[in-house]
């Protein structure tokens, strides 16, 4: 028997998403033009709207409290998916395509045609005939026949059989320009092109883009037989144009965004940011084009988004390099799919590349307004999905009295000192891993006259970076533990070394993405798992941080102050102040003191423990 919770059906214990289609579009037919993004919506045997949808959640009786959220985030995504529908009838297929649109079409089919060429002739086939003379002579074991090295390129066969082809498709296309008349394979990549559009022209309007993508194909051919007689022929980087000049492609919008225009203050994004959206903008344009900004469609960004949710969390070496389409086709099974905050952050960046260049070229005062299509779409996360967890006591015990720390092993990857000393630090200030990476020895500081060391964090040191700038730049005082465990030793025997501009911790030099500690990371994480047993991959160093905050929040340390402390925007009674609410380092001494860990005791990891110990 079935127990129905709205859209939530149980069947023999499964759990199942049922959403009935409204009777405005039950079992009506769908238009010619209809885009790819919006086929859930229909039964493609027949060509009608389906009356309802009907999924498999796999998802069993235990699991009904996490059944009814991703239900009802398919019901959201469903709606959403009507709404785009029913627009679509409401204004109909695209009647007409602009002038600019059709040179784009053109643009894009001569680009894709010279690609296909130097990919060619970049990998070679490979073709080795043999030669009349060899025929005839039969060579001495000591004097084999010559043939071409075997590696990437033309050979002399490949040369000679690409020179014939690309003369008879030459003529073929001269003679088609000449009739003007397009043949089967001209047309079918129009029909492709109008169909991403949505379109559906009458036939004069057609003819006049097959025309255009005729002639496209012609120069093409010439291309490539200019570059066969040894012509450097570059394959043009197409870009959609741009209409009247202020509304930029996607692409373009990304560099803009990247230099810091429209951006808030003009500040550019940080380096591992504008790497991070590249690659969102590269898979987007991929999947659906390089697009105008103001062009794209909700459902377009909701397909991108689709589409990024099969990808698996690390892609194989051999796959990454395909482009999106190719690359769904080949997606292994098995592999752990991307978290949705993953995937959430990839058209957050996408948001604000389109937010910059609208506010640059004031989309709001055109007619009918404009909305962001990357807003508000994000995959719901589910409770506990892809959270960081903090560290529980007894995960900290195991944590140090694994290897590093009871028997001072220093592995390779956690490069010596920084091994024991990283999560040690952020355990007792929250600090990010990449905030503890960089520091340098004149970044661990003592005020004048008084006993009392504190962490300077900064980005104004060489290759110093911080998560949002300036806003994160903070004097955290260090805790009496760590003094006690002999981190201003260290500080201090690092000074008399290297001196005050040496790194802290040596061994992290920033790579081209300005990061210094990803190799660390991941070696830590591997540690975690294999030598303190700690399974949850949800448990990792940025666990630390949220350890810090439990435990200033269990020593009665005010919001505000393990806010300052941690660079949070403050939520308590200084929260219109941002990051930074001006507390004293004093009166932050006074607080981080109090921060301590019930039941955990590091007294064998005193300097003087550890010599007995030795001895």
């Amino acid at each position: 028997m079935a127990i129905r919770m709205t859209h939530l059906i149980w069947r023999k214990g499964w759990a199942y998403f049922r959403f009935k289609l409204p009777h405005d579009l039950a079992s009506k037919p769908i238009p010619a033009a209809w885009p790819e993004e919006l086929n859930t919506l229909v039964n493609t045997s027949r060509r009608t709207f389906k009356v309802e949808l009907w999924k498999s959640l796999e998802l069993t009786k235990k699991d009904e409290q996490r059944a009814k959220r991703v239900v009802a985030a398919k019901v959201a995504e469903t709606s959403g998916l009507i709404e785009e529908a029913r627009s679509l009838l409401a204004r109909g297929p695209l009647a007409a395509i602009s002038d600019e649109d059709i040179a784009a079409i053109a643009a894009r089919v001569h680009a894709d045609r010279l690609a296909q060429d130097e990919q060619l002739r970049l990998q070679g086939i490979g073709l080795r005939l043999p030669r009349a003379g060899d025929l005839l002579r039969i060579p001495t074991p000591d004097e084999p026949i010559a043939l071409e090295a075997d590696e990437p390129g033309l050979t002399k066969d490949d040369l000679g059989l690409l020179m014939f082809a690309a003369e008879k498709a030459q003529k073929e296309m001269q003679e088609n320009v000449a009739r003007m008349r397009a043949p089967a394979a001209v047309k079918r990549r129009v029909e492709e092109e109008l169909a991403k559009r949505g379109a559906a022209l009458v036939p004069e309007e057609r003819r006049k883009i097959e025309i255009e993508v005729l002639k496209a194909e012609l120069r093409a051919w010439n291309d490539i037989r200019a570059r066969l007689g040894g012509e450097i022929i570059p394959t043009p980087i197409v870009e959609e144009a741009a209409a009247g000049g202020q509304d930029p492609t996607l692409k373009q919008a990304f560099a803009l965004w990247k230099d810091g225009v429209g951006v808030r203050g003009s500040k550019r994004p940080s380096a591992n940011t504008a790497d991070e959206a590249e690659v969102a903008v590269r898979r987007f344009t991929e999947l659906l084009g390089n697009l105008r900004v103001s062009s794209i469609k909700r459902a377009q960004v909701r397909s991108f988004r689709n589409a990024m949710a099969r990808l698996p969390k690390h892609l194989p070496h051999n796959l990454q390099k395909l482009p999106l389409p190719r690359l769904l086709e080949q997606i292994p099974e098995g592999l752990e799919k991307r978290s949705a905050r993953t995937i959430n952050k990839s058209l957050r960046l996408l948001s604000a590349i389109t937010n910059a260049v609208a506010n640059e070229n004031d989309f709001d005062e055109r007619p009918g307004g404009w909305r962001n299509p990357f807003h508000k779409i994000a995959i719901a996360v589910e409770e506990g999905e892809d959270d960081r967890l903090p560290f529980t006591i007894a995960n900290l015990k195991t944590i140090f009295t694994s290897p590093v720390y009871a028997h001072a092993k220093r592995p390779k990857g956690g490069r010596g000192e920084a091994g024991f000393w990283f999560p040690l630090i952020s355990l007792y200030t929250g600090a990010r891993l990449e905030e503890i990476a960089q520091l340098y020895v004149h970044d661990l500081q003592q005020v004048p006259n008084e006993n009392l060391w504190f962490f300077n964090i900064t980005d104004v040191g060489k290759d110093q970076r911080l998560k949002v700038g300036a806003k994160n730049r903070r004097e955290v005082p260090v805790h009496a533990e760590l003094v006690r465990l002999g981190l201003v030793a260290w500080r201090l025997k690092r000074q008399a070394e290297a001196g005050l501009d040496a790194p802290l911790f040596p061994g992290f030099e920033p790579n081209r993405a300005d990061k210094r500690s990803g190799a660390w990371s991941k070696w830590f994480n591997r540690y975690l798992r294999s030598d303190c047993g700690i399974d949850d991959t949800r448990k990792v160093f940025h666990s630390f941080r949220h350890t810090f905050k439990d435990a200033c929040r269990n020593s009665d340390v005010a919001e505000d102050h393990h806010d300052q402390l941690t660079s949070h925007a403050s939520r308590g009674r200084n929260a219109g102040r941002g990051y930074g609410v001006g507390l004293s380092l004093d009166t932050l001494n006074r607080s981080m003191q109090k921060v301590c860990y019930r039941g955990l005791d590091l007294s064998h990891l005193y300097p003087a423990t550890k010599g007995q110990a030795a001895a």
